[in-house]
């Protein structure tokens, strides 16, 4: 899973071996610490292209979470992808 973020919005993709992998969902948190989640503020599902976006987002730290489709893992065996990742809208 690959993200960046731009202005006021977090925008990612889920890959396998170079291929979009749709239908994962990736869930937002507000950022209490680099490894701490606080509040739930939603989640986006990778499209058909594995692209996903959350837009209008105020400056500030959060946590985004891929949730892998039942039955499949990512790298490294979990159904959990974790990352930190910091906005300045």
């Amino acid at each position: 899973m690959s993200y960046g973020a731009a202005g006021a919005e977090i925008r990612g993709d889920v890959t396998a071996a170079g291929a979009p992998v749709p239908d994962v969902q990736v869930d937002l948190f507000i950022a209490l610490s680099a490894q701490q989640r606080g509040e739930f503020l939603g989640y986006a599902t990778s499209g058909a292209n594995g692209a996903w976006t959350f837009g209008a987002l105020d400056s500030g730290c959060y946590i985004i979470v891929g949730v892998a489709p039942e039955g499949r893992v990512f790298i490294g065996g979990s159904r959990f992808k974790q990352r930190h990742i910091c906005n300045d809208a």
